[in-house]
């Protein structure tokens, strides 16, 4: 498809354009973000010169999407990277801390090291100058950001990394970023993400327990109805929504209908109105969470969440679940509070668009707080969930779900 796209020097002002467009018609938060649009886009136009193909034209765009400080609106797809792949050191956060996850092909660098600079800066210098990009309110989202951009060689494909291991050992290493053949240009198509399923379950004596990997796939309800129908014999289940950043909230609403006792109301979605100005919406829809009349076995209900359960994760899920059951219990961290709806446009390249278009009030018509959502229980994984495995939160909630 792409021999046959117009040379981007004929096309470029008018994607711009329509991107800007798109978000000035349907972007619900313009009244909470003091920002003049039609500025932003004069500026971004006059800087056209510099771009020289789709690929630039894209990172151009981000750019402009990412003066809103909104990290549901962004450029989710293109089709125009070369560099598909990823580093050959990749990294999580833990505890205040960013440590070596997973490694290929390094000798030196070992999973469980903690990070201790980047590119001979202190480790918490290199995150923060990086982070003056991603203006965004939530913590966890400008962390997520950074090891996404990390992770995709965004912020150098030959980087320079010491590491700490437990015992006190310091290791200097370079990291590189490796190609991966790409037969699939368009990775985000659900009809090849609902092959796989997203929900991985286990069982810990009589504790059943399941972790929902995504809610970005319209099959995942239907992941989930049968991981619980495998472990309904099970006493007590825990199911696990850490690191979960959300997704498509109609998968979500389906998913957490599979344990519902009775319908539960969560407010009211609104959304702009078809050709209205920044302050002109629809009337507000109520938000109705529909049970799906199963008959449960468990005696006992645990969820796990952390700083990276975002979006429809905290707000559907688990806002849904401590509204409807006072007995089921929230242990871990407070979530990351990324609240807002949004949705994926594509354009004539195959490019997709992610643009928040909804946002959620409570019945007194004031919108939902975006601050987090607290667990009954807060339990903080330390170091040793990656240097030996040993994860603190899910062993708590395994010895809660054991005790009468």
């Amino acid at each position: 498809m792409q021999d046959n796209l117009p040379n981007i020097h004929d096309i470029k002002q008018k994607i711009l354009f329509e991107v800007w467009k798109l978000v000035k018609q349907k972007y619900i938060l313009f009244n909470e973000v003091d920002i003049d649009w039609e500025l932003i886009f004069r500026s971004f136009e006059k800087e056209l010169i510099r771009v020289e193909s789709y690929r630039s034209l894209y990172e151009m765009i981000d750019e402009m999407l990412l003066t809103l400080q909104d990290p549901h609106t962004r450029v989710i797809f293109h089709p125009h990277n070369e560099r598909l792949g990823v580093m050959s050191a990749t990294i999580l956060y833990l505890n205040g801390g960013y440590y070596i996850r997973n490694t290929i092909g390094h000798g030196n660098i070992s999973r469980g090291m903690r990070v201790i600079s980047i590119e001979k800066q202190p480790v918490e210098e290199f995150v923060l100058r990086f982070q003056q990009k991603y203006m965004f309110e939530s913590e966890s989202a400008r962390i997520a950001a950074f090891i996404s951009e990390f992770s995709k060689g965004s912020l150098g494909e030959n980087i320079t990394l010491k590491a700490i291991s437990n015992s006190g050992v310091e290791v200097e290493e370079r990291i590189t970023f490796r190609t991966v053949e790409d037969n699939i240009k368009n990775y985000d198509n659900s009809d090849i993400l609902s092959k796989f399923n997203f929900c991985y379950i286990k069982e810990f004596e009589n504790v059943g327990y399941v972790k929902i990997m995504s809610f970005r796939v319209k099959n995942i309800a239907d992941n989930f109805s049968s991981a619980i129908e495998q472990l309904n014999e099970m006493k007590s289940l825990i199911i696990d929504i850490r690191g979960n950043d959300g997704g498509n909230i109609e998968s979500a609403s389906k998913a957490v209908g599979t344990i519902l006792k009775k319908n539960t109301t969560l407010g009211y979605q609104v959304r702009r109105r078809a050709g209205g100005g920044y302050s002109e919406f629809e009337n507000p829809k109520k938000i109705v969470i529909r049970a799906a009349g199963r008959h449960l076995h468990f005696s006992k209900i645990v969820l796990l969440c952390d700083e990276f359960t975002m979006s429809a994760s905290e707000f559907i899920f688990l806002e849904t679940l401590k509204a409807s059951d006072e007995n089921i219990i929230i242990v871990g961290k407070k979530t990351g509070g990324v609240i807002n709806g949004a949705s994926i446009y594509t354009l004539f390249d195959g490019a997709k668009i992610q643009v928040t278009t909804s946002k959620f009030i409570n019945s007194d018509g004031n919108q939902i707080a975006a601050g987090g959502i607290y667990p009954h229980v807060e339990i903080e994984n330390t170091d040793r969930y990656i240097t030996d495995n040993q994860d603190e939160q899910l062993e708590f909630a395994i010895n809660l779900c054991k005790t009468a």
